[in-house]
């Protein structure tokens, strides 16, 4: 094998071990998907404007609340909305309480990631 059908050899085989470990990323380890497909995505929901909005008799709106009512359509699952501030949010969704949830910001997120 001359030194280019080699180097050709090589960054195929590089190129398919690459692709091959992004078919799996990211995973749902939890079985998220599996487990709300066709019955309830639970969501948790903090305000923020135009994001999500509560109307104070329990109907969300916002840009992300038609995104995650439009993906439940997709999956043929019911939303069960639950509003609490952020820090309750964190809490259940690291306690595998949540599904989901939207308008977190990004000072929220920080203690997440890092496990405060």
């Amino acid at each position: 094998m001359n030194r280019s059908s080699f180097r050709r050899a090589f960054y195929i085989i590089i190129c398919s071990i690459s692709l091959y470990s992004c078919a799996s990323f990211p995973v749902d380890s939890e079985g998220t998907l599996d487990r709300a497909r066709g019955d309830e995505l639970v969501v948790g929901i903090s305000e923020n404007k135009p994001w999500t909005q509560t109307s104070g008799t329990g109907r969300y709106s916002g840009i992300e609340v038609d995104l995650i009512e439009g993906f439940a359509d997709t999956i043929d699952a019911d939303v069960k909305w639950l509003h609490a501030p952020e820090s309750v949010l964190a809490e259940k969704i690291k306690n595998g309480q949540l599904d989901l949830m939207i308008e977190l910001a990004p000072e929220s997120w920080t203690g997440l990631i890092l496990g405060d």
